[in-house]
C-alpha cells in the first residue's frame, strides 16, 4: 500500500488535517458548506392596495342659526371639514331644496377660517361661489387633513318680503371631486 515512510508521513498529515477539519466544523456550528459562507435572511413581503379615493367628513350635521330678521346677520358657525381620503380634493357646496334655493343661494355666506376665529373671517361667498381645498394626509391611512369653515345668515341686504314666523330650512351639500 505505502512504498515508504514518507508517503505513510505525508498521507498521515492529510489525515490528521481532515480529522482537525471536521472536529473544529463540528464544534463551530456543523460542517460548512460553499452556500453557508454569506449569511442570508429572508422576509415575505405583502401589500394591499386600494384605488385612490376622495373622502371627506364633516363635524356637524345641524345647524340653527336662530331668530334673525332683514337688515342682520346671525353669529358666524363652525365647522370642520376632514379630508379622510387618499387624494387630493376641491370641495364646493350647493343648497338642496328646489323651493328655498333662492333664499339660501342669496343669504348663506361660507368661509374658510384664516385667522383664530370666524369673528375675524372677511372673504366670505355665496353658498354656490364658495369652494376650498384640502390635501391628501401626509402619510395613507394615517389621520387626516382638516379646515376651518365659517357659515353665517346674511340679511342685510335681503329684500323679500318676509310672512310673520316663517322658518326657511334646507340642505347644505358638500361636493368633492380630485383636486
Amino acid at each position: 500500500m505505502f512504498k515508504n515512510k514518507k508517503e505513510i508521513k505525508f498521507t498521515m498529515k492529510k489525515v490528521i488535517l481532515l480529522i482537525v477539519f471536521i472536529v473544529s466544523g463540528f464544534f463551530m456550528g456543523g460542517l460548512v458548506s460553499a452556500d453557508d459562507y454569506s449569511d442570508t435572511q429572508t422576509i415575505n413581503l405583502t401589500v394591499f392596495l386600494e384605488e385612490p379615493i376622495a373622502k371627506i367628513e364633516i363635524n356637524s350635521s345641524f345647524i340653527d342659526f336662530g331668530i334673525l330678521t332683514k337688515g342682520y346677520e346671525t353669529l358666524p358657525q363652525e365647522i370642520l371639514i376632514r379630508n379622510t381620503g387618499s387624494l387630493d380634493v376641491l370641495v364646493q357646496t350647493r343648497i338642496k331644496n328646489e323651493f328655498e334655493n333662492t333664499f339660501w343661494e342669496n343669504t348663506l355666506k361660507l368661509a374658510p377660517v384664516v385667522s383664530a376665529s370666524c369673528t375675524s373671517t372677511t372673504s366670505w361667498k355665496n353658498v354656490s361661489a364658495f369652494e376650498t381645498s384640502l390635501d391628501r394626509q401626509a402619510e395613507y391611512n394615517q389621520g387626516y387633513t382638516e379646515k376651518r369653515v365659517c357659515l353665517k345668515v346674511d340679511l342685510e341686504e335681503y329684500t323679500e318680503d318676509i310672512s310673520s314666523d316663517e322658518q326657511k330650512s334646507a340642505e347644505l351639500t358638500f361636493w368633492i371631486m380630485p383636486a
